[in-house]
């Protein structure tokens, strides 16, 4: 992770899910840390969602899983 830091590479992209509950983010930690002593960003993006059953319109999980995860993470 470092060299690619060194590389020019801007940060790192993570889904919202790998933030979801404090075990993942105890998991993640060595990674932050290297990110955050590069001093670089991190982008919390949304994660893989469910397809919306038949019950659901197709843009449902755009509208409300993806906002759900983003919160979750925050």
């Amino acid at each position: 992770m470092k060299s690619l830091l060194e590389r020019n590479f801007v940060g790192l992209q993570i889904p919202a899910t790998w933030l979801a509950h404090p075990g993942a983010v105890e998991t993640l930690a060595p990674v932050l840390d290297v990110v955050q002593k590069a001093g670089r960003p991190v982008l919390v993006h949304p994660g893989p969602v469910a397809p919306a059953d038949r019950e659901m319109p197709a843009w449902c999980p755009a509208v409300v899983d993806y906002p759900a995860q983003l919160q979750a993470a925050w």
